[in-house]
């Protein structure tokens, strides 16, 4: 039987649902799942693969990548779930979901309301998957006669017209917006409506009033990265 490794280190519960998928896929090929936390301990990863001697591995990179130094997984088949760096990207295969979909359905909540500017706070760093969710969002903000207001924090969305429409780039901005907002006299949502990425019950929920966010297909994503990675072993040298 052959064994997968799948590193966690996001902190999301979005993680469930990406196991669920990769776990209903390998039972259909035969494949052992075992899933190695690396959220908060950096993992010793070359006697992880001595030991269990994968045939593959899966990186859920929804959390810090740093820790994992690609270095590691260059002799072997490998998968990446997106948001990851730029350098995994570069050395893994990589599963996401469609930027342009995220967008589109985070415009169709915010565009519902009588809004007088559209804005969208980015990941820090700027990471190439949060710029296309920007440019994304920024191609239907001026299909609709708004210009796109990109801002760094919170308290910038002060010097704009109200009520302003706001996508943020991950679940945890948006809550981070929520709480400075509060804080600074933005009542939501007359003066603000804002909404996230990934629908994490612990973040959404949380938040007051509770956040309104886009939920891909993390399932369905999962089963795809493990499909995907089947392919990378029957071809070792397939990008």
């Amino acid at each position: 039987m052959q064994t997968i490794l799948v590193f966690r280190t996001g902190t999301t519960g979005t993680w469930r649902e990406k196991l669920a998928g990769i776990t209903a896929f390998s039972k259909t090929v035969g494949w052992r799942v075992q899933a190695i936390d690396a959220r908060t301990q950096l993992p010793d990863i070359k006697h992880l693969v001595s030991f269990w001697e994968p045939s593959g591995i899966i990186l859920d990179a929804s959390g810090d990548t740093s820790r994992l130094d690609p270095r590691f997984f260059l002799h072997m088949p490998c998968v990446s779930m997106t948001p990851s760096s730029d350098e995994f990207r570069r050395k893994t295969s990589t599963i996401r979901s469609s930027s342009r979909e995220i967008a589109n359905l985070a415009a169709r909540e915010l565009l519902r309301r009588e809004l007088k500017t559209l804005a969208f706070i980015d990941a820090p760093g700027k990471p190439s998957w949060s710029t296309e969710k920007r440019e994304s969002f920024r191609s239907v903000a001026e299909l609709h006669g708004f210009p796109l207001h990109v801002i760094t924090n919170a308290k910038e969305l002060l010097k704009y017209p109200r009520p302003i429409g706001l996508f943020a780039a991950t679940d945890f901005l948006a809550a981070e917006v929520l709480v400075i907002a509060g804080h600074s006299g933005l009542r939501v949502p007359e003066d603000l409506s804002v909404v996230g990425v990934d629908d994490d019950p612990e973040i959404c929920e949380n938040c007051e009033p509770t956040l309104t966010s886009v939920r891909p297909d993390f399932t369905e994503l999962g089963f795809i990265a493990a499909q995907t990675l089947r392919g990378r072993i029957a071809s070792p040298q397939r990008k």
